[in-house]
C-alpha cells in the first residue's frame, strides 16, 4: 500500500502527520499544534509531541483523530489555560495539554 493510502485510511484528511514512520507531509499552508497527553494517554501522543493541521480543527476533532476518547478526558488546556469548550478551534503554534480522570483510594 502506497503512503498516501495507508495515511487516508489511519488519519482524516486534514491531518498531515504519518502515524507509521512520524514524519510531516509538506503543505504550502499547515499550522503545527504541540500535545501533551498526560498519564496511560501518552501512548497516543504524536511523534516529537506535534502534529500538522491543513484546515481549522477544532480540540474534539483532534482528540478524535489521535483516538482519544471523550470520556478518558478530565481536563484540557490550551497554551496552559483551562479549556472546557471542545469545538475551540486551534490555532497555529497552540499548545494542547490532556490530562485523563485520576483515581486513588
Amino acid at each position: 500500500m502506497e503512503k498516501s493510502q495507508r495515511q487516508k485510511s489511519a488519519m482524516p484528511t486534514r491531518l498531515l502527520w504519518e502515524p507509521s514512520n512520524g514524519e510531516p507531509v509538506r503543505s504550502s499552508w499547515a499550522m503545527q499544534i504541540t500535545v501533551k497527553l498526560m498519564g496511560f494517554l501518552k501512548e497516543k501522543t504524536p511523534p516529537g509531541n506535534t502534529i500538522t493541521l491543513v484546515d481549522p480543527t477544532t480540540v474534539e476533532e483532534l482528540l478524535n483523530a489521535l483516538d482519544v476518547p471523550s470520556e478518558l478526558v478530565q481536563v484540557t488546556t490550551i497554551n496552559g489555560s483551562f479549556e472546557q469548550d471542545r469545538s475551540r478551534q486551534l490555532a497555529d503554534g497552540d499548545e494542547l495539554s490532556v490530562i485523563p480522570p485520576v483515581g486513588g483510594g
